[in-house]
Parts: structure tokens; sequence; C-alpha cells
């Protein structure tokens, strides 16, 4: 376990809070509540968090689907879109080795994370996935991820109110509690991208349970010395 200490970053609660992205350009964290259809907005300079409402449920620009197993991962390269893996009921995790050869995805309904081999100068699999951590045997759902520059997968284990850190062979490094139990997804923040936050969900929680986990839905900031990497720019 760890002591490292959390913090609430913002205290807007979100019913579904995920897809983190930080613009170091202009300093700015964004954040999504899907099902309540918003995206987030917060300069880190201290400004106040701008709220904008959504025409639909979206995720890093993705609509929801539900379903079983109707979820599928895309490459997108230079306006080519190529479906790479289907029958995947909630994808997620989907993120990189710091020099581009490993990709990672998990299936959040099935508790299991994949890696697969990929060509570094276009980010597409030259392999099949590998299952690489099984996480059916520790108590929550592997949820988001994002990698460090030291190549350590940081997971967010939905129901389970922690980060966890993996190895890039799928070892357990060291697990962080959270205050509240529907983690989602970890992003790096600031320009040097040495701090970590985490979004969270109060999705699916009645009276009661909202009672009993009252941070639920909130971004935490953890504080944690990290050696974060920014996201790259997509390649239109």
């Amino acid at each position: 376990m760890s002591d490292v200490a959390v913090s609430v970053l913002s205290d807007i609660a979100c019913m579904l809070g995920e897809g983190p992205a930080y613009d170091a350009r202009t300093d700015t964290l964004f954040w999504f509540d899907i099902l309540q259809r918003k995206l987030f907005e917060k300069p880190l300079s201290g400004m106040e968090t701008v709220v904008h409402d959504l025409p639909v449920m979206a995720s890093a620009l993705a609509d929801v689907d539900e379903r079983r197993q109707a979820g599928a991962i895309y490459w997108f390269f230079k306006g080519e879109v190529r479906r790479l893996f289907s029958h995947i009921t909630v994808p997620n995790s989907i993120c990189f080795s710091p020099d581009g050869t490993i990709g990672y995805f998990s299936d959040t309904h099935e508790n299991r994370l994949y890696r697969v081999a990929c060509d570094p100068e276009t980010g597409r699999p030259v392999d099949d996935p590998v299952l690489t951590i099984e996480g059916r045997e520790r108590s929550g759902s592997m949820d988001g991820s994002v990698v460090d520059a030291e190549g350590i997968l940081w997971n967010a284990r939905w129901g389970g109110g922690r980060i966890d850190a993996w190895s890039p062979r799928g070892e357990l490094i060291r697990s962080v509690p959270m205050p509240a139990r529907q983690i989602s997804c970890p992003v790096f923040i600031g320009r040097e991208a040495n701090r970590l936050a985490a979004t969270s969900a109060y999705e699916g929680m009645d009276e009661d349970e909202r009672k009993a986990d009252p941070q639920a839905g909130k971004l935490f900031l953890l504080d944690l010395e990290i050696n974060g990497r920014l996201d790259p720019p997509v390649l239109l």
C-alpha cells in the first residue's frame, strides 16, 4: 500500500468522470462527465472551471455503446482509419510505451489488460495482443491507464478505490488508495508532466452509497513525484 496524499482538484461531482486530457500549450486540464454530457475545462493557473454542455455522450469524442462486445478499437493515422480489435464490451486503457513499440488496451467488463507490439512510427500493431494483467485476481475492474516515461503503467481500478502501478511485464509495483471507490482514469498534468490527476464517478450509486462515498465523482490530485509524459499531437 501507499501513504501518498490525495487532494480534490475539482469538487464538481461527475456521474461518470472520464477521458481526462492535459493541454500543455494552455496549461489546461479537460475531462468529461459522459452520462451528463458535459466537458470540463480547468486552467491550472487557478481560474474557474468552465463547463461545456455536449449534444451526445462523449469521452475523447467517442460515443458510448453499452451492449456486450459492441465495442472496438480503431487505428487512426494521417486521415486513415482501420478497425483493429472487435468484440470488446468496454474498450479502455489505450496507451503506449515511451518508445512506441508497445501498445496497451483493456476490456473493463472482462477485467483484463493486453499488450501488443506496435510500429513506433505509425502506432499500428504488428502482432497479436497478449494477455498481460489478469484483473480478476484483484478487487475492482481495470479502467483507464497512462504510461510514464519509465514505462510504468498507471491504472485506475473502478470499484477498487485505488490506482495501481504495473511494470511492462505485468508485475504490480505499488497501489495508491484513493478517496473514492469508482476511480476511472489517470492523467499526467503540468508542463513537466510531473503530477498525476484522476477522474472518478458516482454512476450506479443509490442515495445511501453516495453518502458512504461522498467524494465520488470528483477530480483528484495525487501528491506524488512522477516522471510522466505528455501526449504527442495527433497526425491528421
